[in-house]
């Protein structure tokens, strides 16, 4: 959420929209996790984001999305925070 540039502070909101290795690169930066969880696997899926560590990562919120006629798979909206 805050970042320094030429030692200022800027406060700012910034999102990563992906791929895996950029997600890798960065997790450990953030703050919070806004994800949207597709309860379905992909056969030909070869990219992933990274592991959500409970140890790490609590969630502060969840919006479940059934399957319907526009959506085939179920999928949850999920914010996290970074634990302490």
């Amino acid at each position: 959420e805050k970042a320094e540039r030429n030692n200022t502070v800027i406060d700012k909101e910034c999102f990563i929209i992906g791929g895996e290795s950029i997600y890798k690169q960065t997790i450990d930066w953030a703050d919070r996790l806004c994800m949207t969880e597709i309860h379905a696997e992909a056969e030909d899926a070869d990219a992933y984001f990274p592991t959500i560590k409970p140890d790490y990562w609590k969630e502060e919120s969840r919006d479940d999305h059934p399957a319907d006629d526009k959506h085939p798979c179920s999928y949850s909206f999920v914010n996290y925070v970074r634990r302490n």
